[in-house]
């Protein structure tokens, strides 16, 4: 991925308007790991998690409790996510991004489970925005590593 097209998700991430899922057609790594860099030097926490080692929901979410340092009363559910997301009051920031590399090899192993996170994204962003709308969240999947 070239840098203007890492400059465009970068922008994208830090709007707090827009759509809250943004598509990455190809996204490596090592560039996953450069918007990361980038949008926590604009002090948006943002955290990459591999969707071609999850394989479903359990994976998922023990993924994103230890990628975003969910307390200990993180309840491994969807319920647990929203709230643990919309609070983030142990990691403050102008702003959240989880970054899915491999999306696709993610929904090729558990369909259900990953619509669901898009869901789950949506909520959160929707809560952020009637709360606190300065706060951007966003969920940056990239379809292919």
């Amino acid at each position: 991925m070239s840098t203007p097209a890492l400059d465009e998700l970068r922008a994208q991430s830090l709007a707090p308007t827009g759509p809250v899922v943004i598509e990455a057609t190809s996204l490596s790594a090592a560039e996953a790991g450069q918007l990361a860099l980038a949008l926590t030097a604009q002090n948006v926490q943002a955290r990459v998690i591999d969707g071609g080692r999850l394989s479903g929901k359990d994976d998922l979410l023990r993924e994103l409790g230890t990628a975003f340092n969910f307390p200990s009363y993180f309840g491994h559910n969807w319920d647990a996510v929203i709230d643990c997301w919309s609070d983030m009051s142990w990691m403050p920031a102008r702003g959240y991004v989880c970054i899915l590399l491999n999306a696709d090899a993610f929904r090729s192993a558990d369909r259900a489970t990953h619509d669901m996170f898009q869901e789950v994204a949506a909520d959160v962003a929707e809560r952020w925005r009637q709360h606190d709308p300065g706060i951007v969240f966003k969920l940056v999947r990239g379809a292919r590593g």
